[in-house]
């Protein structure tokens, strides 16, 4: 029995691009890197958090936190859509 191995790889990549995709999404970046994402300030990072318009940072330790990137992309698309 053969197997054509295009369509082996076809299938492989489809999956690893869905598996990357999720990974990416679930990417966390700390700080300096979500302002720099965002575009904005440092300040305008943390009073966007005060003021509710983007979610509390995860904790990832006793000194650590960051935000997904995930929800990094949701900020931008509500921001875009005039939502917030």
């Amino acid at each position: 029995m053969s197997r054509d191995p295009k369509q082996s790889l076809t299938r492989l990549g489809k999956s690893h691009h869905v598996a990357q995709d999720r990974i990416q999404s679930n990417v966390i970046l700390r700080p300096r890197e979500a302002w720099q994402y965002l575009g904005i300030s440092r300040s305008s990072l943390y009073r966007y958090v005060d003021t509710g318009l983007l979610p509390k940072p995860i904790r990832l330790g006793p000194q650590t936190t960051g935000w997904r990137l995930s929800t990094l992309e949701a900020f931008l698309d509500e921001r875009e859509r005039g939502e917030s």
